[in-house]
């Protein structure tokens, strides 16, 4: 075997180990003490490295977002609205992201400057609750009046700054209620979104297929279906009333064929409930679920643990909870070794699960 085999595969079972020793810190809950706080504006989208900006646009939605807008935002964050842009995304260095105004804008950090500059405008209309950046240059939104649109690239400007990119409608589906999140999984080919009450009528969980929208599936898990993610082969919400629940997809291989719902299925419950809604929720590898309320509460869960002799697990088992916000609570992110999430006064806080906590 050549030398530069055996120092990859030695290199590649070292990457292996300290995975393990990652993923064995987050299920123990030790992370670095030296978490850093990055205060941020509430008007602008900023990329940032450790410690500083790296790039900014304060123009990009120039009026403050709580001087009103299209739609009533409080079906979103209660009467804990921090003022913030509603949605944003990232992808392969291009940020979406949509303030009050009913506008999406797609943004990229200018060669050799610190400047985001706009590349893209995709007019809504409506509150935007959710944006989503798909492979192939393909754009998800969710909107506060009902609807789900794919918007598909027709012009890319081939990395010349000066043109403009164009987008179209390709898919637009009315849900008739409130859209307050969706996700969307590039395998299976499908979009989840789910919906607010409205009109007496509880929220609404729906599975569509991503190129043709034809419905595959739908629930009613909360009140409000106030967040989503896909993964672990299943599909988490979040609810209004700080409750989650867990839906098995029961596939095999990949496209949106690929699975099936029976007619009894039914959503699995998390507990605990969280004591505020769940804005956001977030997978990570080896089976962990984060999922983050506006009670300031970052609960992270194993939904591969085995049910203990207590019952305990099963489903979706509780690990521990991180506590230390203030009331607002926007986001939570993962790359598998940090854990990013908004809040505390338009800070981001980082905990790095890759490091030992001082002393351990």
């Amino acid at each position: 075997m050549a030398a530069t085999e055996v120092t990859q595969r030695a290199r590649r079972d070292e990457l292996d180990r300290e995975d393990e020793e990652t993923t064995k810190r987050w299920k123990r809950g030790e992370y670095a003490p030296d978490a850093a706080v990055v205060f941020l504006g509430w008007l602008s989208p900023e990329v940032f490295g450790p410690g500083k900006t790296v790039a900014s646009n304060p123009l990009l939605h120039p009026v403050d977002p709580r001087e009103g807008g299209l739609e009533d935002v409080r079906v979103l964050y209660g009467d804990y609205d921090g003022g913030g842009i509603t949605a944003m995304a990232m992808k392969a260095g291009i940020i979406a992201s949509a303030s009050r105004d009913g506008i999406v804008r797609l943004t990229r950090r200018a060669e050799e400057s610190d400047v985001l500059e706009e590349r893209a405008v995709l007019p809504v209309g409506s509150i935007v609750s959710s944006v989503l950046l798909l492979d192939g240059g393909s754009v998800v939104t969710g909107t506060l009046d009902g609807k789900v649109r794919r918007w598909d690239l027709v012009a890319d400007d081939d990395g010349d700054s000066a043109v403009v990119v164009k987008y179209e409608v390709g898919l637009e589906l009315d849900l008739s209620a409130p859209v307050l999140c969706a996700a969307v999984d590039p395998d299976r080919r499908i979009i989840v979104a789910g919906t607010g009450w409205v009109e007496g009528a509880a929220g609404t969980a729906y599975v569509f297929n991503l190129e043709d929208g034809e419905l595959l599936h739908r629930w009613t898990p909360h009140m409000s279906t106030r967040s989503v993610v896909i993964g672990h082969g299943q599909i988490v919400t979040g609810g209004i009333d700080g409750s989650l629940r867990a839906l098995s997809l029961n596939s095999e291989g990949s496209g949106a064929d690929a699975f099936t719902f029976s007619a009894d299925t039914e959503a699995a419950h998390l507990e605990p409930w969280h004591s505020g809604p769940v804005v956001a929720l977030a997978m990570r590898e080896a089976g962990l679920l984060l999922s983050g309320a506006l009670d300031g509460t970052i609960r992270v869960w194993d939904l591969e643990a085995e049910e203990d002799e207590d019952g305990v697990g099963g489903t979706g088992k509780a690990l521990y909870a991180l506590r230390g916000y203030k009331v607002w609570l926007g986001s939570v992110l993962t790359d598998g070794r940090r854990l990013l999430s908004d809040g505390c006064d338009d800070g981001v806080l980082m905990h790095d699960f890759s490091r030992h906590k001082e002393g351990s």
